[in-house]
């Protein structure tokens, strides 16, 4: 099963491609996440998580077209990021994507 961390930063992951766009003890590939396409083979990965991450991204619909084009199909993608309620999300000047929560009901 190979897994991939996206934005890794110092929290190094065992058993995960290590990625981050800042060269750090542990980080295995540098990359801008917003540079495409990044530096994998199709259907490369089973597993992504990120945490804290998209939030600081431009473009995050080709980062989404770009996690489904290294994923396998039937990967699972873990992501976390502050929910646009969270104050800290509007203190921090670096982010630029807000994120929320539906739930779509089946009518």
């Amino acid at each position: 099963m190979k897994k991939l961390h996206i934005g890794c930063g110092s929290d190094i992951k065992e058993g995960y491609v290590n990625l981050d766009f800042l060269k750090l003890l542990g980080v295995d590939v540098v990359h801008d996440l917003e540079k495409f396409p990044w530096p994998f083979e199709d259907d490369t990965f089973d597993e992504v998580y990120t945490a804290h991450t998209l939030e600081h991204l431009n473009n995050l619909e080709n980062v989404l077209k770009e996690l489904k084009r290294v994923c396998k199909n039937g990967a699972i993608i873990k992501i976390m990021a502050s929910h646009f309620s969270c104050g800290v999300t509007y203190r921090d000047p670096t982010h630029k994507i807000f994120f929320s929560y539906f739930k779509k009901v089946a009518k």
